[in-house]
């Protein structure tokens, strides 16, 4: 196996964000809201972040701005994958990311929508009860919070190219994979891109 490296060059983070951009678009989930979404690169990680992901999106806390993706040249998800984490791809984290942006930047689209209380079985902003089974989710990182499991699912969502079928014997996640198509066809409806 290769040495990845744990410093991305602004050219790789350009490229990747245009590619995952790209795919948000293809998809119908590209709202001006994620848009318009600022993207700071930064010199390392600081602030709040999840331990699982290279890049971040700060939730209001020592100075950075909601909706404002944050993205570290030095990744600390590259010196843990060294010692024996898996593997994530930037382009994996991005889209995990860009979906936190989605909800945060798209007013209402998302977080208020009863349909993702139903489908996820909280608030997009709440907590997950304690003891749901770890099949309901796309990763055990998807366990953590409704917010998480969403930016979880749309990461799979564009991983697989939006095909569900894969996740077709777990139905509370092909239920989840669902609503991420569902979501696309809103935003068009009420003409959000």
């Amino acid at each position: 196996m290769s040495k990845q490296r744990i410093c991305y060059t602004h050219a790789e983070i350009e490229k990747v964000m245009n590619e995952v951009s790209h795919e948000f678009d293809q998809h119908g989930l590209l709202t001006r809201g994620l848009r318009n979404a600022p993207v700071v690169t930064v010199s390392s990680e600081v602030g709040y972040m999840s331990w699982a992901h290279g890049l971040y999106i700060v939730q209001g806390r020592w100075g950075y701005d909601t909706g404002t993706i944050y993205v570290p040249r030095v990744s600390l998800v590259r010196l843990l994958e060294r010692l024996g984490r898996r593997r994530t791809t930037l382009r994996d984290v991005l889209r995990h990311e860009f979906a936190h942006a989605l909800a945060y930047r798209s007013g209402s689209l998302v977080r208020d929508w009863k349909r993702f209380e139903q489908v996820f079985g909280a608030h997009h902003d709440g907590e997950y009860e304690v003891g749901i089974p770890g099949d309901h989710f796309v990763t055990g990182y998807a366990a953590t919070s409704p917010c998480e499991d969403f930016a979880e699912t749309v990461m799979c969502y564009l991983r697989y190219g939006g095909e569900g079928a894969r996740w077709r014997r777990r139905s509370v996640v092909f239920g989840k994979i669902e609503l991420v198509g569902e979501l696309a066809g809103r935003v068009g409806r009420l003409g959000l891109t």
